[in-house]
């Protein structure tokens, strides 16, 4: 395939589409990517283009492919397509593959483009844009390395306006989307100026269902909504696992900001808030303070249009606040309450009542939950009605884990049982490498190993829910990460009944 047929027509969108844009891509190379010739050849690589729509992934406008480099792990492919987009409706999916001219063609790994990024108008004189992106896998068990570099930018519809003075809404849009347009004469290298700080060695970027975009440790298997740099301090830069239960993520933060701008009051409380500062001086420019409703200090990145908890001064988070009730020293106890102090100082509380003592001061404690047994009669009847394991099936079933790689192992035994009647025996766990017999411990320790990386985003089976991040739901694009991603969810469902089956705990 040759550049000019490339260049002159143009993919995409209808053109009576509204609301749409000419967008040039320029593949430029690939470097480092991974071989799948195992008798010691080259890949002969080529990049598959898909324009898909935004709400429903799976359906593809248009593809445009690349020629095919032969013999080459670095490819230069530096050739141009033009596409009709809609920057609000849809966005890219770059594929790179292997051609194979006997079986199909290897996937050496793929990465998104959302155009709601800071894509720039081309200009005479400016430099196209040109981003590193590291190549990503769809499941866990491949092995993908390696990245494309490719430049876009946005045709300006009218040749003799350069893009410092496009129309109006046009180049209000371009510096809103966080581009500076750089000359190529202003500056030595625009390009490195221009573009993001390439991630970290073992680092990966993804977006969720919600088009919130996250990153992946797989160095330590965590997550975190900060984006990793060289340029952020060692506190700003400390791992915030997606998972940590006592974290409230970025995205609370952006609802609480939309929260406290909806009425007058709360936007002049906004206001307020941004404007002051305390004791330690005020923002760096481009950054906002706001607060919560439950009066918690977040502050907002204009620069880099996100929120975060941590104070870019201080590189901490800011406190959060006591949910308790103050205290008020005078106010009288309760009726048949009694303090009283011991001979080394220390205050107790004594319930005449109920002829029980606390340390806990019974005007800060909220009012007592009524003790219900309607859960645990339900439980034991739920047990008593459990179908005991038949007679052929043995006694007790072994499964031989790896701690290092708990999920792989615990997939490849659980889901190689066909008669499930062997799970219902007893569990007998065994850690490769370790000498101990499972008593009830060794099978404790596995399930909660085990629901711990079931449940972690890291794995794409699960992700967040656009709510909190106190509350799963699964991933909508869990197909993408891992092709065999029904057969885990079975395994997950076939983990989730072995816990209630032998009344095992999952975190």
């Amino acid at each position: 395939m040759s550049d000019t047929p490339s260049r002159e027509k143009i993919f995409g969108a209808d053109a009576s589409e509204r609301n749409t844009r000419l967008l040039r891509i320029k593949i430029l190379r690939g470097v480092d990517l991974q071989r799948r010739d195992f008798l010691g050849g080259s890949n002969d690589p080529y990049v598959k283009i898909l324009l898909q729509t935004r709400e429903n992934r799976n359906q593809t406008v248009d593809i445009a492919v690349t020629r095919t480099i032969p013999k080459t792990q670095n490819p230069l492919w530096n050739q141009d397509f033009t596409f009709r987009v809609d920057p609000t409706k849809h966005r890219f999916l770059f594929e790179v593959y292997d051609q194979n001219k006997i079986t199909k063609d290897d996937f050496l790994g793929m990465f998104v483009v959302e155009l709601n990024l800071n894509i720039p108008y081309e200009s005479p004189g400016q430099s196209m844009l040109t981003r590193d992106y590291p190549l990503l896998k769809r499941n866990i068990l491949q092995r993908v390395r390696g990245s494309v570099t490719i430049g876009l930018c946005y045709i300006n519809p009218n040749p003799s306006v350069t893009g410092t003075n496009l129309p109006e809404n046009e180049n209000t849009q371009a510096n809103e989307s966080g581009f500076e347009i750089v000359n190529r004469e202003d500056t030595v290298e625009p390009t490195a100026a221009v573009a993001e700080t390439p991630l970290p060695p073992g680092w990966e970027q993804r977006q969720d269902g919600h088009g919130r975009t996250y990153y992946v440790d797989h160095n330590n298997r965590t997550t975190t909504w900060t984006r990793p740099n060289g340029r952020s301090t060692a506190a700003s830069q400390r791992p915030q696992q997606v998972g940590d239960r006592h974290q409230i993520d970025d995205m609370d933060a952006n609802n609480a900001r939309t929260n406290v701008t909806t009425g007058p009051t709360k936007a002049s409380r906004t206001a307020t808030a941004s404007a002051s500062t305390d004791d330690l001086g005020p923002l760096p420019p481009g950054w906002q303070m706001s607060k919560t409703e439950n009066e918690r200090a977040f502050f907002i990145d204009h620069i880099n249009k996100r929120t975060t908890w941590i104070d870019p001064r201080t590189g901490k988070p800011s406190p959060i606040p006591s949910t308790q009730r103050e205290l008020n020293p005078n106010a009288p106890l309760p009726e048949h309450w009694e303090v009283r102090t011991l001979p080394d100082g220390r205050v107790y509380y004594i319930d005449h009542l109920n002829k029980t003592t606390t340390w806990t001061d019974p005007r800060v404690a909220g009012p007592a939950v009524p003790y219900s047994r309607d859960y645990a009669a339900k439980y034991i009847a739920f047990r008593r009605s459990l179908l005991r394991p038949k007679s052929h099936v043995g006694s007790q079933v072994e499964i031989h884990v790896n701690r290092k790689d708990v999920m792989e192992t615990s997939f490849r035994v659980i889901m190689s049982i066909k008669d499930t009647e062997v799970l219902k025996t007893r569990l007998w766990i065994v850690f490769d490498g370790e000498r101990g017999l499972d008593y009830g411990g060794l099978s404790r320790e596995w399930f909660l190993i085990l629901s711990r990386e079931i449940f972690n985003p890291y794995y794409g089976l699960f992700e967040y829910s656009a709510i909190d991040n106190y509350t799963l739901q699964v991933n909508p694009l869990s197909g993408l990460l891992n092709e065999e991603h029904i057969k885990y969810f079975r395994f997950i469902g076939r983990i989730i009944a072995l816990a209630v089956y032998h009344g095992k705990l999952l975190e």
